[in-house]
């Protein structure tokens, strides 16, 4: 049996002096005892944050539209493998693979989902859904040679992370310790030299006194995928940007960002296995490890433009049609813009990599597609209970005060 998981961590240190920030926020997150990861979802309205598929259907309907045409510039395969890497509570897969019975050339009959997370409910999942196929982890999956997708959504924004801090002029580790029975941080030399390494990418300046996260486990992760991968695709959706952006000026005490119960708190050491800890994604590093896997880039771009570009101005075009009530229709409508704002997730951005794949542009990629055939047959997807109650959450009288004449 173990205790809980900051007795773990505490442990952990008794035994060390010091442990690296990564080994602290592996074990807060995935640690046996207890880790944030390991136990309920915590996402939705009894959770600590929301998610884009959290938001809206249209988040996964959208990308079902992509995985669509990628299915077919690969030349139909069957199987059409998609793999959800930090799939969670599952409400992506059950919104896309909805989805997928709408798109034509009977898609949904040729394609077979993999889910992947760590979480206690996934494995609840697996022991009750025999048909379902889900693993807990990327190494566990012994799909070698798939043709396909491997789809990811705020996943790489939780994996471990090193911090280091310039001190005149050296690079030095930040360690997690304990002074009084009180988790302190102190500096130290590297615990490896892949921490030197990861800094030689363009636009990068290290300045005096910055603290920098440093995620070595993107490039592991892009090497499982490649051993998977025969043929196909990756996408990223994460909040981030490119290393000139996540080591700016701007950015001098670096990305790291927690948060408890719909609550940004931004301290590591506090609710320790039950709260969230993040940094954003350095996307050179996931290019740049892409590259010396065999994955070309094939769009950067933001979640607003990857959502826009697939059609997401139709389907509003369509809802304000809808012969339903008003508070519904604010409801969606309300919902679907979040994905796209830069309040909510429209600046997070998402990266589209290719493996022995056809050089045609991505549907993504093109503005107009809305005036596509292919769009015009799809129905738009609709709020469920499943989904967060925005319109409430934000106005919680908006129920009362709307008239049914307010379009």
């Amino acid at each position: 049996m173990y205790g809980s998981v900051e007795d773990v961590i505490r442990s952990s240190i008794q035994e060390q002096g010091q442990i690296t920030f990564a080994e602290f926020m592996e074990k807060a997150l995935y640690g046996p005892g207890g880790g944030y990861y390991t136990k309920a979802s915590p996402i939705g309205t009894s959770g600590d944050y929301y998610t884009s598929p959290s938001t809206h259907p249209i988040f996964g309907g959208l990308i079902s539209v992509q995985l669509f045409q990628m299915w077919q510039l690969m030349g139909r395969p069957k199987p059409f493998t998609i793999v959800e890497v930090g799939s969670g509570n599952g409400l992506l897969k059950r919104d896309l693979t909805q989805y997928l019975q709408y798109l034509p050339e009977d898609f949904s009959n040729n394609v077979e989902y993999v889910c992947i997370d760590k979480s206690e409910q996934s494995k609840i999942e697996r022991n009750t859904h025999r048909k379902s196929i889900s693993y807990s982890d990327i190494a566990e999956y012994q799909g070698l040679g798939i043709e396909g997708c491997v789809l990811s959504n705020e996943l790489i924004d939780s994996f471990p992370v090193h911090r280091v801090q310039m001190k005149k002029g050296v690079l030095q580790e930040l360690y997690v310790t304990l002074r009084e029975g009180v988790f302190v941080e102190k500096g130290g030399a590297l615990s490896t030299q892949e921490l030197n390494a990861h800094f030689d990418q363009p636009g990068i300046k290290l300045n005096e006194g910055h603290v920098f996260e440093v995620n070595l486990n993107a490039c592991r992760w892009i090497k499982d995928v490649s051993r998977i991968l025969k043929r196909g695709y990756i996408i990223t959706v994460d909040y981030g940007g490119v290393a000139g952006e996540i080591y700016s000026e701007s950015k001098s005490q670096g990305t790291l960002t927690c948060f408890y119960r719909h609550v940004q708190t931004n301290n590591p050491y506090l609710h320790i296995g039950n709260q969230d800890i993040t940094s954003q994604v350095n996307y050179t590093t996931l290019t740049k490890c892409g590259l010396g896997q065999g994955f070309v880039n094939k769009g950067y771009l933001s979640q607003r433009e990857f959502l826009t570009n697939l059609g997401l101005p139709y389907f509003l075009r369509l809802l304000q049609a809808m012969d339903i009530d008003s508070h519904t229709k604010l409801a969606n409508r309300f919902s679907m813009l979040d994905l796209v704002s830069a309040e909510g997730f429209g600046d997070f951005k998402v990266l589209i990599q290719g493996k022995n794949v056809s050089n045609a542009a991505l549907w993504c990629r093109q503005l107009g597609f809305e005036e596509m055939p292919v769009l015009k047959e799809l129905p738009i997807p609709m709020l469920t209970e499943s989904h967060m109650p925005l319109l409430e959450g934000k106005y919680p009288h908006v129920r009362l005060e709307l008239p049914d004449t307010w379009m």
